[in-house]
């Protein structure tokens, strides 16, 4: 298990109503193999975080989801650099702030049997795009697909002349590198730091989530 977090003493999102100090240890929790601290904000400029600002604030809350979003992707390629050098036959990508309310073990179980290929997505809360909450790779362009796709942020700004939108840039960089897709239904509730649980909806059938299960039917459900 292999985590990159950022080493932040407190936390301000007037977007999650979350605001006060962080237990700068609790990292140790996770009891990880390899874990890696970072400074917040020293990652913005890395990835051209002014020039992403110059295509538009899609929250609309001067530009502080989109600065978290830029930390998200780089804490997820960051932890998949030290993960890489394993070779992992099957990699799972998750957020520690997340309370996953079923096992994954049925869903490995199904990986085991070699039918599937790609990556594996929440089928839930596609918002045009594709799901990003945590996600399972059976090969390593998927999952490289899926953790490095950071590097292509300006890219696809220029190309689409729009703001960084978190499902609909996954959804691109997937078809863009045509990574076959399939879904599961597990699913998992965003906690804050004060302990509460953020909305979900956890709606299948829903007109925002047939982009992903166009590209899903096109790749053949990721099956072998």
């Amino acid at each position: 298990m292999f985590t990159h977090l950022f080493d932040q003493a407190e936390i301000d999102n007037p977007r999650s109503n979350e605001h006060g100090s962080l237990d700068r240890s609790e990292h140790l929790l996770l009891q990880s193999d390899e874990v890696k601290l970072e400074e917040p904000n020293e990652c913005l400029a890395l990835h051209g975080f002014d020039r992403l600002k110059d295509y538009g604030d899609p929250w609309k809350n001067e530009f502080t989801s989109l600065k978290n979003l830029v930390h998200e992707l780089h804490s997820l390629r960051e932890g998949w650099a030290m993960a890489e050098k394993w070779q992992p036959e099957v990699s799972l990508f998750l957020r520690p702030d997340l309370l996953y309310e079923s096992s994954f073990e049925s869903l490995l179980r199904q990986v085991q049997t070699g039918s599937r290929r790609g990556l594996c997505i929440p089928i839930w809360q596609g918002c045009w795009g594709a799901n990003d909450r945590f996600a399972l790779a059976t090969t390593q362009e998927a999952a490289c697909a899926y953790a490095t796709r950071i590097n292509d942020v300006l890219n696809y700004c220029s190309e689409t002349n729009k703001p960084l939108h978190a499902e609909k840039f996954l959804l691109h960089c997937l078809r863009h590198k045509q990574i076959p897709i399939w879904f599961t239904n597990i699913q998992a509730r965003r906690v804050r730091s004060t302990g509460a649980f953020a909305p979900e909806k956890f709606s299948l059938v829903k007109g925002s989530n047939i982009p992903a299960w166009l590209h899903s039917l096109m790749t053949g459900f990721a099956k072998v």
